[in-house]
């Protein structure tokens, strides 16, 4: 633990859109931009199924401590067959 990414690199096998999440905002080589995902998943390998809502497991009693989830950065990129993509930390 305690490490940063510094550079990732993908090579899709079948294209389509790429969904990226990090911790951390990415950055393209050669000043490619990166367009932050908005929506579901557009590609149809990766429908999300609908789930049904979430069973009540705590007492009534209980009383829960909010917390806030970590900051989260998620990308859609648009990929070909064999196609090599770079990433990297942006500055």
């Amino acid at each position: 633990m305690g490490g940063q990414l510094s550079a990732a690199t993908r090579r899709p096998k079948i294209g389509g859109s790429l969904r990226g999440r990090t911790r951390l905002p990415l950055a393209r080589p050669a000043g490619a931009a990166l367009v932050a995902a908005s929506r579901e998943n557009p590609h149809p390998l990766f429908v999300t199924p609908p789930a049904p809502p979430p069973a009540r497991l705590s007492s009534p009693a209980a009383k829960p401590t909010p917390s806030a989830p970590p900051k989260e950065f998620a990308y859609d990129v648009v990929t070909r067959p064999g196609e090599t993509l770079t990433f990297r930390a942006a500055p």
